[in-house]
């Protein structure tokens, strides 16, 4: 009778970032091939699989190129050195994991008995007090297991969380490189929108001079410093008045550098 292999399947496999990739672009079938795959995988005794798409298309009963992109496209596998062959990281840490177990197993039932019966045969000398010493062994291994599956999935999540913030702090740098500094009439346009009272060619002016970076950093959204331009703008209005009573006409150059809107 040939030997039946499993594995475990995570129930919530089909929320996994890559796994979701490869559900928008093949839909359910992509999901099928690649647990298809993880099958083909863990029939071979060092868990990896040739790399020919034709032949596992055939197998499969689906197109090749869906085989080719769900195997190299999604980075769920990786190849050996060669590239004649390829494997999943995490499965294999799963599956090692398991033939450890597994073989701890073996030694726990062996010690059950007497070590000097013939393999194959009943131990007639089978001691019960050693039975409870095997099931401790055996819970023990147990939990030992779920602890490394725990250790493994967590560092796996820790090391997709740190791709995930490298990637955003790179989308964030490509944000900032592609910052467009605005036209006139594109401030001009907005100040009149917002009814904001800052001087355009002011603003212009100023980030201009600076290289349009607040600080240390690039601009990101020239609308949002409007916003704050607007406010100083409003501030200075009114201490304007309260110094000068209202409707005094006293205009910029009244005040030191320090005093302006973009100060």
């Amino acid at each position: 009778m040939k030997k039946t292999n499993y594995f475990s399947h995570d129930s919530s496999a089909r929320n996994d970032d890559k796994i979701i990739a490869v559900r928008m672009r093949h839909g359910a079938a992509g999901y099928a091939v690649y647990f298809m795959l993880l099958e083909r995988l863990r029939e071979d005794e060092n868990y990896s699989s040739v790399k020919d798409y034709n032949i596992i298309a055939f197998d499969f009963r689906v197109s090749s190129e869906v085989v080719k992109s769900v195997v190299e496209d999604f980075g769920l596998f990786s190849f050996t050195e060669d590239g004649k062959r390829f494997y999943s990281d995490k499965f294999s840490q799963r599956m090692r994991m398991k033939d450890e177990v597994s073989n701890k197993r073996s030694e726990a039932g062996k010690k059950g008995g007497n070590p000097n019966f013939k393999k194959g045969e009943t131990n007639p000398y089978y001691d019960l007090n050693n039975q409870k010493d095997n099931q401790m062994l055996i819970e023990k291994i147990n939990k030992n297991e779920n602890l490394l599956i725990g250790e493994i999935n967590k560092k796996s999540k820790v090391k997709e969380s740190k791709v995930n913030l490298k990637e955003k702090e790179k989308e964030k740098s490509e944000n900032a490189k592609r910052f467009t500094p605005p036209s006139l009439s594109e401030v001009e346009n907005y100040i009149s929108e917002k009814k904001y009272s800052v001087d355009a060619e002011a603003f212009i002016a100023f980030y201009t001079a600076k290289d349009w970076y607040i600080g240390k950093n690039k601009m990101k959204d020239w609308r949002a410093a409007l916003i704050t331009w607007q406010k100083r703008e409003k501030n200075h209005e009114t201490n304007k008045r309260n110094t000068y009573g209202v409707g005094s006409d006293v205009s910029y150059k009244d005040y030191g550098e320090d005093d302006l809107p973009f100060s």
